[in-house]
């Protein structure tokens, strides 16, 4: 996970990064995903742009392209794929 959307997992806040948004939204969000202090956890692995996965038997690198949300990535594999 990259390290700028791990407070959403951590913290069990989806928003926790994001624009305070409209508090109705928010608080549907929550119920109707149940997304809170029981899914909260630590990621096994941070990433940043660039980050090497070799080390775990896969050839590609991650890409840093925030939008959805400000820590999310792609996985661009060596023969050209991006996943």
């Amino acid at each position: 996970m990259h390290y700028e959307d791990s407070g959403m997992v951590e913290r069990g806040n989806m928003f926790w990064n994001r624009k305070k948004g409209n508090i109705i939204i928010r608080m549907m969000t929550t119920i109707l995903l149940k997304y809170g202090k029981s899914e909260r956890f630590k990621p096994d692995l941070y990433t940043e742009d660039g980050f090497d996965f070799s080390e775990y038997g896969l050839d590609a690198k991650a890409l840093h392209i925030p939008g959805h949300s400000k820590g999310s990535i792609g996985i661009l594999t060596a023969d050209g794929a991006l996943i």
